[in-house]
């Protein structure tokens, strides 16, 4: 794990403030063209996959829960990310079976079937912000960067 590095702590702490504070700003309509974008092309790229993870919005983040319905609709398998201490665990349930959890999040129950990693086709994972390269930046908390360097 690399070392704890204040000055670029605080970089990314502004940065993740900048960014959200544009996403906050965008219209509602503009907003929800761009879901409905986001999500008419995910279901069309999503055509052949038979399980995929997904994520339930937090404040301002794109919604998937269009693309969750259409998914469900094909019969593909949607899992979902559980935060458990400082990991997150995948657990297949349905949109509707989804229930508040850490920090409000929608999230399925712990009784919900396990999944790991690799028995995804794929996962979908929310970002602040994303670099021309595919880098992400995340909420702050590590958690999707412990899950997937678990990969």
């Amino acid at each position: 794990m690399a070392e704890p590095n204040p000055g670029v702590d605080a970089a990314k702490s502004a940065l993740r403030r900048a960014l959200r504070a544009q996403r906050k700003a965008l219209s509602s309509a503009l907003r929800r063209d761009a879901e409905a974008i986001v999500n008419d092309r995910l279901a069309a790229w999503l055509l052949g996959a038979k399980t995929v993870g997904l994520y339930a919005a937090s404040g301002s983040e794109l919604s998937l829960m269009a693309l969750a319905g259409r998914l469900s609709a094909r019969g593909v398998s949607l899992v979902w990310p559980r935060v458990v201490g400082d990991a997150l665990h995948l657990h297949s349930a349905p949109l509707e079976a989804l229930q508040p959890g850490f920090r409000g999040l929608l999230e399925p129950a712990q009784s919900a079937p396990t999944l790991t990693l690799s028995e995804l086709d794929v996962l979908l994972v929310p970002g602040v912000g994303f670099d021309p390269s595919g880098g992400r930046l995340g909420q702050g908390g590590g958690f999707y960067d412990r899950l997937l360097r678990g990969a």
